[in-house]
């Protein structure tokens, strides 16, 4: 009996283990080209945060935290692709490859925008998040009020119409 119940406990922990993995988390999770391609393909709907800047700026500036706090107090999940030095061509046609039909933009106009992928494709239904112009004095840090009115207006979106996120 007690074999029979030990092999059941580490059963239901293995499922729960395997079940949990792979599942985005609510607030901001880092996808790959590769891995924004597959969704894009399968036609998610989802939010999406395309960061056209210095690594090292993204990082200095703390923007993902503060956006991933963001999102996470707001129940959603978005995704963010840092367009890596020599990797803006790719992108730019990804995004033009994938762009919603009614969308007037161009593959770079949509760098920088936080909006919604919806089964269509990528939408201008979002904010373009500037850096060089919500740096605070210091330079290095965001203007969080700023930020958050700029997520917070997609989110509220998404809310307001139902918008099943993935």
């Amino acid at each position: 009996m007690r074999k029979k119940y030990i092999g059941v406990s580490i059963f239901l922990i293995l499922l729960f283990l395997l079940s949990a993995c792979g599942k985005p988390e609510e607030g901001m999770n880092e996808l790959s080209l590769k891995d924004l391609e597959k969704k894009l393909d399968n036609g998610d709907t989802f939010l999406l945060y395309t960061i056209d800047a210095d690594k090292s700026d993204i990082e200095k500036s703390n923007i993902i935290e503060e956006m991933d706090k963001y999102v996470k107090e707001s129940n959603q999940k978005a995704y963010y692709v840092i367009v890596q030095e020599g990797e803006k061509e790719e992108v730019v046609q990804i995004m033009e490859s994938y762009k919603h039909p009614d969308l007037k933009r161009d593959g770079e106009g949509l760098l920088n925008l936080f909006t919604i992928v919806y089964k269509q494709g990528i939408t201008d239904i979002g904010v373009e998040i500037d850096f060089e112009n919500m740096l605070s004095s210091e330079g290095d840090q965001y203007n969080k009020e700023d930020l958050y009115d700029e997520i917070g207006e997609v989110i509220d979106y998404v809310e307001f119409h139902n918008i099943a996120v993935e």
